[in-house]
């Protein structure tokens, strides 16, 4: 996840979840593809 998108997702994620536990929760849950395994570089080679 980029640091921007992060970033807004913990600003959601404070908003919605109701205590800590939650919020974690939140962040490490992929609501929208924001989560992605990198790309490996000898792909472009």
């Amino acid at each position: 996840m980029l640091p921007e998108t992060a970033y807004v997702k913990l600003m959601w994620a404070l908003a919605h979840g109701k205590n800590r536990e939650e919020v974690e929760h939140l962040m490490l849950t992929n609501i929208v593809g924001e989560i992605s395994e990198r790309t490996r570089t000898d792909v472009f080679l």
